[in-house]
């Protein structure tokens, strides 16, 4: 069962302390507010100019035989399936392990370690003054990477020593596919690993070391004992797992510049490259839609940055008002709501406007429709909060004239 040690630290912050500190987190929200609006634009520009490239790509490209090499396809972009091989085996530099046939291996390490967890609570008392109460966890964990021990809260008697072993992936030098060479960093774009079977040999194991399946365990205790390295001891800080796994040699599908014998990345009229490669046998048509899809997801997943990062400043800009608010603790916490919903009130149209007009040069169609969209959605939100104002006017004068 896991160890863990709680320690608790009590902080009071008044009311003039967290208007300093809402104030200066105003000046940083404004920069964060700003700056979404070149991110989108930059993003949309981006989008487009990786779209066109792709629809050039896929307009021009030949699909060869990859047996042998046709001198006039150099320099063109050419389009190819078959079965990528190593020169030779790949090997771990530490551990006893080599994979013939291996385009990549992967050495994943987890160590079991300490692990600090921290949990914030506050309360807002009467008058402004928040009460920040700070929970300090510390459990022992199996955990990838390395966790820093000198910069927990609370070092004493949580250390992790240093890692014998660490995560590593290799990748296989002359790969060759056909009558092609494969170079290096094209190799490395494939991410298919897969486990290794069988057991490993026990065959000139480091100190500490021991096969476990097809894996490894490194014992800290054993490696500085003199017994045997394979007798059983507890789990212990600094004790490491290791798995090993690879990818094979296999049929991959390859688009890029033929120059000579190998591929090279192909320049658009645009600037932009292409240079892909994807596991199993897969036509031209079939690589540009993955080329697609991957840059929708990324044009995708910036807009969703740009319009977190918009609101998030947006509601750094309006804190002041529910720090100031929260001398009545109730009446903070009401306005921080609405300062939170009317963050991203504003920011939602505001970022498909952004969007929109950074498409007019491309897409005017497009545009006008996001543009219209963002206006529409900026009008509903004004007419709800028209129409609410107006209902609480009307109750309030019949409130009036009820005790009249």
């Amino acid at each position: 069962m896991a160890m863990t040690d709680r320690f608790t630290e009590i902080e009071r912050v008044g009311i003039f302390e967290r208007l300093v500190g809402a104030v200066g987190g105003m000046l940083v929200g404004l920069v964060l507010f700003i700056a979404a609006f070149p991110l989108l634009i930059w993003n949309e520009g981006r989008a487009v100019k990786d779209f066109r490239s792709i629809a050039e790509g896929e307009s021009v490209v030949a699909t060869v035989v990859a047996d042998r090499l046709d001198p006039a396809h150099d320099g063109e972009l050419v389009h190819f399936s078959a079965v990528a091989r190593p020169a030779t085996a790949l090997s771990d530099p530490e551990l006893p392990v080599s994979v013939p046939d291996a385009l990549r291996l992967r050495r994943n390490v987890e160590m079991y370690q300490w692990v600090e967890n921290t949990e914030t609570r506050t309360r807002t008392e009467l008058g402004g003054t928040e009460t920040r109460e700070t929970i300090y966890t510390y459990t022992r964990q199996w955990r990838s990477g390395y966790e820093n021990s000198g910069r927990f809260r609370h070092p004493a008697g949580h250390e992790n020593p240093a890692a014998r072993y660490e995560s590593l992936t290799l990748t296989a030098r002359d790969v060759t596919a056909g009558a092609f060479r494969l170079p290096d960093g094209l190799v490395s774009r494939l991410e298919d690993f897969r486990p290794l079977s069988g057991t490993m040999e026990a065959v000139d194991l480091p100190p500490g070391l021991d096969v476990r399946g097809s894996g490894f365990y490194y014992s800290i205790a054993a490696a500085t004992a003199t017994s045997a390295v394979g007798a059983q001891r507890p789990t212990a800080v600094g004790d490491q797992r290791i798995s090993i796994s690879a990818i094979p040699a296999q049929t991959v599908t390859v688009v890029g510049r033929q120059a000579g014998d190998t591929i090279e990345p192909y320049r658009t009229s645009n600037g932009r490259s292409l240079h892909m490669i994807r596991a199993g046998q897969l036509s031209a048509a079939d690589m540009f839609a993955v080329a697609r899809d991957e840059a929708a997801l990324m044009t995708w997943s910036l807009r969703a940055v740009g319009l977190v990062v918009m609101a998030f400043g947006l509601a750094r800009v309006l804190r002041p008002l529910s720090v100031a608010a929260s001398v009545i603790p109730a009446l903070g916490s009401l306005i921080g709501s609405a300062t939170g919903m009317v963050a991203i009130a504003v920011a939602l149209p505001l970022a498909l406007t952004t969007i929109s007009f950074a498409w007019i040069a491309y897409r005017p169609v497009l545009a006008v429709c996001l543009i219209a969209a963002g206006v529409l959605m900026g009008g509903t939100i004004l007419v709800l909060l028209r129409r609410r104002d107006a209902a609480a006017t009307g109750a309030g004068e019949m409130t009036e004239a009820g005790s009249g």
